[in-house]
């Protein structure tokens, strides 16, 4: 359950008082003992409260009794509970769910201690490990997801809102609307796919990382050293598995497998027992309930709390909620508030850095930005006196009511010298626990016998390369590019001051483009009439419902346009012999632009003059592999086989820009020519598999439909010659 009230920090006497009984009825108060010794090495007398005397030996078991008691008590339909921990919260949790009779969840990460998870289980948790802080891996996943099939718009959409690639929510509503910016992002896609399949996991892994500025991203953030190790650690991992497992979908599947799986293996771990071994490099907030035997902390001595992030504050107030100031009156005020609260969680940080270490712990400490007064007087915000270790280390006889401040006065008089001399007194009362060591002068181990062979000198290749197996289609060959993706009118005309009435001036665009073919697709499906599709595909593609009255009346008349002059409308056809979005693939030996414009260019082949030179400015990779498609309708009329594509492109403001030369010019800026011709072939294919008794004269042809321009114009027709499929099917199949 998901709790919907906001945190307080004062609370009533009585309230008090109700926790307590609530707590004292699962278990005995703690016991306090004064600890002579301890007094004595702190100048005072010390009472230690022993919190290993819980049921579960530690504090914050009374927090999990106090919220579940209310929990139950303000929701008794409440039947399980689930959170995410590293181990004392989660037992909380599942200790006192227990006790009400509720079943727990708990989410930890991937290298969580074995032991808490071992005492989670223990209280009857259900445990779920998953990602290094829980979202990692599915983050990870969804690109990768996104680059194995990046004709698939949803879950590239979803790829690049993950932090991995950090699109935010202005971006992806450009590429909603700027057809430019999302075939960028296609196409970035695409490459990483060819990448994967040509030359491995790795290479596209290291590509991403440099071209998508994943690290400069992550590290921006507040926790970014730890976000950054999460997908270096899942590259790692994935690039050994792909050594076994060959190809984009084996290596998905066992990926998504092991994400879905509480007892993967230790092998499926993101932190590999093999690690324990080795110098392992990582956050503070990565460490926390783990132990190491040595551990080295080099930079407890920067003193950064805000940077140069002056314009706002993000701090609580005095009754403790939450306040994020964007330039109030009191922002000075709320700033020193957010200095203040982040030196005490960097002291909180720094209590979970030196107690890591099971044997021995190195600390780096000197005179690093030693704050020195300004000439009015006043100290730097930022410096070694704002650093929770400067604190430990020197500011512990201050009084503490201004921490920042007092450690900034108390330093401002001391130099290096006097600095090490502090160090070197509280060496000498640690009883040998504690040294003061030289800094190191020279790195270890840079020369000498332990020093790595130089490379030998790699060996040259003389001859080029052929590219990889791959998969094509009209949308690739048109770009310049492969691309794997169902056209959706890839022309984002740019926007006219006149647009138009009525259904000229409906929305423009991919969104646009894919909602009209979503309602026409379902309505060629039979999934309801055209009154009740299109109010839902709206909403589902964000577009004004305002639109609804003009697009149902409009579409009516498309679906009601006489197509050929002869009767032939969408609206009559049998459901039964119409089929939606057919897709198909079939082989290519080797597709080369030159023999194709040869083909298409050629007079006798019967393109008009504005494809014929259209034609001649096409530019693609040789491809070998396959041509896939989707063809937007297929259906049979009076014995013959057709197949309709809807296209949305804003030609003008009225009818006259949709017809005669003007869309000739429209089929030839976006090479739609070669569209048809690849589905009729694709077609032709497909019905001498299924037909018997199928012979070419049943090949209609195709219909280009430019939805605005109907009924009074926008209807395109072509029945290329069967010489001119003949020789393209040959060079599909035989490259020639």
């Amino acid at each position: 359950m998901l709790a919907d009230a906001e945190p307080r920090m004062n609370f009533t006497r009585e309230e008090i008082e109700a926790a307590q009984r609530t707590v004292y009825a699962a278990m005995p108060p703690t016991p306090q003992y004064a600890w002579p010794q301890l007094g004595a090495r702190l100048g005072g007398r010390l009472w230690a409260k022993h919190e290993n005397h819980t049921p579960l030996g530690a504090f914050k078991v009374r927090g999990g009794l106090t919220y579940m008691e209310a929990l139950v008590r303000e929701h008794p339909e409440v039947r399980r509970v689930v959170s995410a921990t590293r181990g004392n919260h989660g037992q909380s949790i599942g200790f006192a769910a227990a006790r009400h009779g509720l079943s727990a969840t708990i989410v930890v990460p991937h290298g969580n201690s074995v032991e808490k998870n071992a005492a989670m289980r223990a209280l009857g948790v259900q445990l779920v490990e998953h990602g290094d802080d829980f979202q990692a891996a599915s983050e990870h996943a969804a690109v990768l997801a996104a680059y194995a099939e990046p004709g698939r718009e949803g879950l590239l959409r979803y790829a690049l809102a993950t932090r991995l690639l950090g699109r935010s929510a202005a971006d992806l509503a450009r590429c909603q609307d700027d057809q430019q910016q999302w075939d960028a992002e296609r196409e970035a896609a695409e490459r990483y796919h060819q990448l994967w399949q040509q030359q491995g996991f790795m290479r596209v892994f290291r590509a991403w990382l440099d071209e998508q500025a994943v690290a400069e991203r992550l590290l921006a953030r507040v926790d970014g050293e730890r976000r950054l190790t999460n997908p270096l650690q899942l590259g790692e991992l994935l690039q050994a598995e792909s050594l076994l497992r060959p190809g984009l979908e084996p290596l998905l599947a066992w990926f998504n497998l092991q994400r879905g799986s509480e007892g993967a293996g230790e092998e499926a771990l993101l932190r590999l027992e093999s690690d324990a071994e080795r110098v392992q490099i990582v956050t503070i907030h990565t460490s926390k309930g783990l132990e190491y035997p040595l551990v080295f902390c080099p930079f407890l001595w920067d003193g950064k709390l805000l940077g140069k992030n002056r314009d706002s504050a993000r701090c609580h107030d005095a009754t403790g909620q939450p306040l994020l100031d964007l330039g109030s009156g009191e922002l000075e005020d709320n700033l020193e508030r957010a200095r203040q609260e982040v030196f005490a969680e960097q002291l909180r940080l720094a209590y979970v850095a030196l107690t890591r270490a099971r044997d021995r712990l190195w600390l780096h400490w000197g005179p690093v930005n030693l704050c020195k007064p300004k000439k009015d007087g006043s100290l730097a915000d930022e410096g070694l006196h704002s650093s929770a270790l400067a604190w430990l280390l020197h500011g512990r006889e201050l009084p503490g009511e201004q921490p920042l401040s007092e450690l900034g006065n108390h330093l401002a008089d001391l130099n290096g010298r006097s600095l090490r001399l502090a160090i070197e007194r509280l060496v000498q009362g640690s009883e040998g626990h504690m040294a003061c060591l030289p800094l190191e002068s020279r790195e270890a181990s840079a020369q000498g016998p332990g020093r790595a062979v130089p490379p030998q000198q790699l060996s040259q290749l003389n001859r080029s390369l052929h590219g990889a197996w791959r998969i094509g289609s009209f949308s690739g060959l048109a770009a310049g590019m492969h691309m794997e993706a169902p056209d959706r009118d890839a022309l984002a005309m740019p926007d006219a001051g006149e647009p138009g009435s009525g259904f000229f001036a409906f929305p423009r665009g991919a969104r646009a483009g894919t909602c009209l073919h979503a309602i026409l697709e379902d309505w060629a499906r039979g999934k309801g009439e055209l009154e009740a599709l299109v109010e839902p595909a709206l909403q589902a593609y964000g577009l004004p419902l305002e639109w609804k009255e003009i697009a149902i009346s409009h579409l009516q008349k498309v679906l009601d346009t006489d197509m050929d002059g002869g009767g032939l409308t969408l609206a009559a056809l049998q459901s039964a012999r119409r089929l939606p979005e057919l897709g198909f693939t079939f082989p290519v030996r080797d597709l080369d632009v030159a023999r194709l414009r040869a083909l298409l260019v050629d007079p006798a082949n019967g393109l008009a003059e504005p494809l014929r030179e259209a034609a001649a400015r096409l530019e693609f990779d040789s491809l070998k592999g396959f041509l896939k498609g989707f063809i937007d309708l297929t259906f049979e009329h009076n014995g013959r086989w057709y197949i309709a594509d809807y296209k949305s492109n804003w030609l003008g403001p009225d009818a006259s820009y949709y017809g005669g030369e003007r869309l000739l010019q429209a089929l030839a800026g976006e090479h739609y020519y070669l569209q048809y011709l690849i589905y009729l072939v694709a077609l032709r294919r497909f019905l001498r598999q299924r037909l018997a008794d199928f012979h070419d004269e049943q090949l209609g042809g195709a219909f280009y439909l430019f939805l605005r321009g109907m009924p009074d114009a926008g209807v395109y027709f072509a029945r290329p010659d069967d010489v001119l499929l003949d020789a393209l099917d040959r060079l599909f199949e035989e490259g020639k």
